[in-house]
């Protein structure tokens, strides 16, 4: 990256962990650099005021987006890899013979219908919860609209993260660390397998920080095995903030894992 070498050296370790940190971005690496200075474009060079590179170069940032290869910008946000081609065309709807309808909480019909508001959502609601059992492609869903939406936004506006990983973040650190800033600045964050697993401290933290974003009107998308019971039973705030989302059930779909089983 062009015009960092020469400072590195002599900046705190707060300002060397970011720039050694293979997550941060080329802006975030100016930001802790030069944020509140006059510094160089990270692109062009010519010097500006702070806000990561000169219009110019923006403007060019999301024009090479439109050609950035899509599993590469999902590799960016933290998507894993078996998810990376996770795409609405390829998520099978389910019908009749793949649905189990004394296990589901919706009828099938009802089911259909909610994905299909997923599919199309823009962001109203602002938090997405897609429950069932595992394998039923909760996390495909998620992808898929990570996958739409860094095409709208890049992918630096958006952020995934498992909540185990978030959780024990939130415990150790409270606000003050990279990943959670990345997680609470994100335009869309998703946040993979909410509940079990997760200590019971940890799932306060993440629950309360979770209302946060959905209070600042950001776009949050949980994935669960829970049920409503388990969320009222966790934290009755967060369950509050449920009435109002869009809720997708999985629960009587087929394990996609299990194959023709």
């Amino acid at each position: 990256m062009k015009h960092l070498s020469a400072f590195a050296l002599a900046k705190t370790k707060e300002v060397r962990d970011v720039l050694e940190d293979p997550e941060a971005s080329d802006l975030e690496k100016c930001r802790a650099l030069f944020e509140g200075r006059s510094f160089p474009c990270v692109e062009c060079g010519k010097t500006i005021e702070w806000k990561g590179a000169c219009d110019e170069c923006l403007a060019e940032f999301d024009k090479r987006f439109k050609v950035y290869a899509p599993s590469e910008a999902l590799r960016e946000v933290g998507v894993p890899s078996n998810l990376r081609a996770a795409t609405w065309d390829s998520f099978m709807l389910p019908k009749t013979k793949s649905f189990t309808a004394d296990q589901a909480i919706l009828s099938l019909s009802e089911v259909v219908a909610r994905i299909k508001l997923l599919r199309d959502w823009g962001g109203s609601p602002v938090l997405v919860v897609i429950a069932g059992p595992p394998g039923t492609g909760k996390s495909h869903m998620a992808a898929a609209c990570v996958r739409r939406d860094a095409k709208a936004y890049g992918h630096q506006a958006i952020w995934w993260v498992h909540a185990e990983v978030l959780g024990k973040e939130l415990m150790q650190f409270g606000g003050d660390d990279h990943l959670i800033q990345r997680c609470l600045r994100a335009r869309l964050l998703v946040v993979d397998d909410f509940g079990r697993g997760t200590g019971t401290g940890a799932l306060e933290q993440l629950c309360a920080f979770i209302c946060r974003r959905h209070d600042e009107e950001r776009k949050t998308i949980i994935t669960t095995n829970y049920t409503a019971t388990d969320f009222e039973n966790v934290d009755e705030r967060l369950y509050s903030r449920l009435v109002g989302a869009l809720q997708v059930a999985t629960r009587g779909m087929r394990d996609w894992r299990k194959g023709n089983e």
